[in-house]
Order: C-alpha cells, then sequence, then structure tokens
C-alpha cells in the first residue's frame, strides 16, 4: 500500500506539472493565433507559380464541395494537378466534370497507377511531381476532404522560399458529422493536436495542407526521401527540419490562416481503426513524438484515476484526515488543467472555423468529457505499441527498418483497378497559370487514352515514375 501511494504521489505531481506546461503552451498558442485572426487577407504580391497537388480516391457526400473550393483560391498564379491511383476512382468523373466547369484554372489529373514499394499516397504525389511544368516555383499539398477557404492557398504560400523557411504548414480541425460518442471523441483528439502548433520550433508538416519551395524541396533531396515510404507528411518534417540554409537549420512555420475544415464520422471501429493507425505511423516515423505522448498519459491518466480509486477507497475506510482531502485536490486540478487547455482551444478556432458556432455539442464534449478521451487515447497508444502492419484506404502495408515500406495487398474493390505508369491529363484550353477569371469559349475536347472524356496537353507522352526497390 505504501508503493502504491508513493508511485501515485509521483505521479500526480508529474501530471499536474505536465498539465501546467501544456497549458502554457497552449496559451502562447493563443496568443500567436490570435496575432493571425487579427490579420487581413494578404496584399503582399506574390509571384511564385504554384502547383497544388490534391491525391484523390473514392467520393463522399462532400466531396464535389471540397474539390470545387481547390478552384475558387484567390491566389494569381496556380494550377491543380489531381492524382489517383486508376482511371476507374469514382472520383475521376467528377473531377473532369468540375475541370469543364472551372475552365478559369489549369488542372490536370495524373494517373500514378499502384504502389509498390511506398504509400499509396505518396506515390501519387511522386507521380505529380515527376509532371511538374518546369516554370513552377512552388509546390503545395492537400488532403481532398480538407475543405479551404478562398484565401487558403495565398496564406499557405506567403514567405515560402524565404531564408530559413523550410516549408508552411496547417492542420485540419475536424468538425462532427454527427454527434455520437465515437466521432465527439475522434474530433476532440485530433483539435487536441491542432492546439499544440504555433510559432514555436516543435511544428511538424501535416500532409492535408503545407507547401514548399521547389529549390527546398530539390536540395532537401525530400523526392529520394519519399521513395519507399509510408507517411508524407512526417518523412518531409524530419527531412526539412535536418537540411540547412546558408548555415541555420530550416524551420517548418504554422499558419493558422491554413486550418482546414474536415467533416467525419466515426462509429467505434473506424475510429480505433483510425487513431491506431496514426499512431501507429508516428510511432514508426516520430518514436520521439510517440514515447513522450504515451509516457504522459500513462502517468496522467494513472494519476487521475488512481487518485479518484484511492479517495473512493479513503472515504470509504471512514479516514476524514488530509489524504482524501489531498486526494480530492489532486484529481480535480488535473482536471481543470485539461479543461481550461479545452476552453482556450476552443476560442483558438472561434474565429477560424466557419461553422464553430454550430458545434455545440461538440464543444462542450471537449470541455467536460476529458477523463472519456483521456482514457481512449491510452487504450489507443498502448494498442498501437505493437505490430509493424498498416491498413489504410483498402491497402495492407508493412513497415520495415528505416521506415521502408512493403505493399502486402488490397481489398477487393482495390484489385479491381488496373495497373498503369504515371500519366497526365490536363486542360489544353487553359494557359498556364492564366490571371483571367473569364471561361473560355466550350468546346467538345480530345480523348485521352485510357481516360475516356478527359482533356490533354498537346504532348500526350507518358512517363514512367521511377522508384528503387
Amino acid at each position: 500500500m505504501v508503493t502504491f501511494f508513493l508511485a501515485l504521489a509521483i505521479c500526480i505531481v508529474a501530471a499536474l506539472v505536465s498539465g501546467a506546461l501544456l497549458l502554457a503552451l497552449t496559451v502562447e498558442n493563443h496568443r500567436f493565433w490570435k496575432r493571425h485572426q487579427q490579420r487581413g487577407t494578404p496584399f503582399e504580391q506574390q509571384t511564385a507559380k504554384v502547383n497544388l497537388i490534391v491525391p484523390c480516391k473514392g467520393v463522399a457526400d462532400d466531396t464535389r464541395r471540397k474539390l470545387e473550393a481547390f478552384f475558387f483560391q484567390d491566389h494569381p498564379h496556380f494550377r491543380i494537378s489531381f492524382a489517383v491511383e486508376a482511371a476507374t476512382d469514382p472520383v475521376v468523373p467528377l473531377i473532369r466534370e468540375l475541370q469543364k466547369e472551372n475552365r478559369f484554372v489549369e488542372s490536370s489529373i495524373v494517373v500514378a497507377g499502384r504502389a509498390t514499394h511506398c504509400g499509396q499516397k505518396v506515390h501519387n504525389l511522386l507521380a505529380a511531381i515527376a509532371k511538374l511544368q518546369v516554370e513552377v516555383d512552388v509546390l503545395a499539398f492537400a488532403d481532398m476532404d480538407a475543405l479551404v477557404k478562398p484565401s487558403w492557398l495565398r496564406w499557405l504560400t506567403i514567405g515560402v522560399g524565404r531564408e530559413q523557411v523550410g516549408a508552411r504548414t496547417g492542420y485540419r480541425w475536424m468538425v462532427p458529422g454527427k454527434n455520437n460518442l465515437p466521432t465527439l471523441i475522434g474530433v476532440t483528439l485530433n483539435n487536441s493536436v491542432a492546439a499544440c502548433l504555433g510559432k514555436g520550433s516543435h511544428n511538424l508538416v501535416w500532409g492535408g495542407s503545407w507547401a514548399i519551395h521547389r529549390k527546398v524541396f530539390e536540395q532537401t533531396g525530400m523526392r529520394e526521401a519519399w521513395a519507399q515510404v509510408l507517411s508524407d507528411d512526417f518523412v518531409a518534417s524530419r527531412t526539412i527540419r535536418n537540411s540547412t540554409f546558408a548555415g541555420k537549420l530550416l524551420k517548418i512555420q504554422f499558419e493558422p490562416q491554413c486550418l482546414c475544415e474536415t467533416t467525419v464520422n466515426f462509429g467505434w471501429s473506424s475510429l480505433m481503426e483510425f487513431i491506431v493507425r496514426q499512431l501507429k505511423i508516428t510511432r514508426l516515423y516520430a518514436p520521439r513524438h510517440w514515447t513522450v505522448a504515451t509516457l504522459n498519459s500513462l502517468v496522467t491518466q494513472f494519476a487521475f484515476w488512481g487518485s479518484v480509486v484511492a479517495w473512493i477507497a479513503v472515504m470509504s475506510s471512514g479516514d476524514r484526515g488530509w489524504l482524501p482531502t489531498t486526494l480530492m485536490f489532486s484529481f480535480i486540478g488535473i482536471y481543470l488543467l485539461a479543461t481550461a487547455r479545452a476552453a482556450i482551444r476552443q476560442n483558438m478556432a472561434r474565429r477560424l472555423i466557419p461553422g464553430w458556432r454550430k458545434q455545440r455539442q461538440a464543444r462542450r464534449f471537449d470541455l467536460f468529457a476529458w477523463p472519456v478521451t483521456g482514457l481512449f487515447a491510452l487504450v489507443a497508444l498502448i494498442e498501437s505499441s505493437v505490430g509493424k502492419r498498416i491498413s489504410w484506404s483498402n491497402i495492407h502495408y508493412r513497415i520495415q527498418s528505416g521506415g521502408r515500406t512493403m505493399v502486402l495487398g488490397r481489398n477487393v474493390e482495390s484489385e479491381s483497378w488496373p495497373v498503369r505508369t504515371a500519366s497526365v491529363v490536363p486542360d489544353p484550353k487553359l494557359s498556364r497559370f492564366r490571371n483571367s477569371k473569364a471561361k473560355p469559349e466550350t468546346a467538345d475536347l480530345p480523348t485521352a487514352t485510357g481516360v475516356p472524356g478527359t482533356n490533354v496537353f498537346a504532348n500526350t507522352a507518358t512517363p514512367t515514375v521511377e522508384r528503387s526497390v
């Protein structure tokens, strides 16, 4: 019993200190976010030509709305590359339809084919990068399920390429499609990570919203670093932070204005699959981050639940001395620190997320349900501590030493897609990086081989994306 209370006392002190440090970090990040919220739309002249790459797979109810938002960016010089695994993907007809409706923006479909030695998303990105036009200065990346604002691309690319700016990144802010318990837990866990991003040097790239100068991309060896990996963002973060410019380490800047709204619906199985996959990728590609998170969760949960159980046991024994009072203040203190962080991060997103006011139930859950979300996070961390097999978008991978990826197999719906080499299907009616918003005259468009009804450049050569085995 003495050993238990000694261990509990140590964990309580550690949990309170950790909670206070996280609260201080959240307060500092809140100040950083608030300063950025008060800025208007950037008027800095942007002459860099941007190629936005959006890997796509499948169609959801809100896919059209989210993909269309990429066409309406107020950046003066950008084009879009939609990268898919196969021309038979159901998202391809939707993209072609959006291309016809929004011909004032140059866009193309890159058919990457199947990945064999890296993640399918990374394979799609590399295929799109292999088809970059010569005049492209900046690469921007986005996930298809992120809802971006019209000023998103302009904010994301400001300052890219300046001294020590390795990359600029946003993050996702999840909003619940339905207010069931698994969805609310997933939303809370994700948004607590978003609040950790700020001005400091600890920022990591999020693959769903980031930009990098083309010269930095090439000089850091990003293409080679991605050659055989599953995670694009963790590897990009490591590569950038280990690179130097003029003798100084490159930094990753977080831009709060590039926070992207992502609507989610989880059941228990899909939530556990998503969280464990994210944590397992973190363990395999950023082990220090995973270790710190796991230790903090173990200590905090043991301190909180241990003090609750000990308080109940002591009170049941009739003890009314200093011990039950100390235990009560311990778990209340841990809870209040977590609640304070939740209140601050909700205020951080208030002006950045358009639908924030409608998420009343999600906000209340975030404020008061920390014991539930914290316990779930610990369970997910423990489950992610073993194994190197990961399933992602119907494809099964095994992560080998050094982060190298082996594709183990695919589900039936993926197996029906044909194997193709990388090809690009652009729109010939569009001038490169056109500034005008006027739509060109419509006409019947030529058909690309293998992709019926899709627009093509005059040069229809089909490249192959080379990768080492």
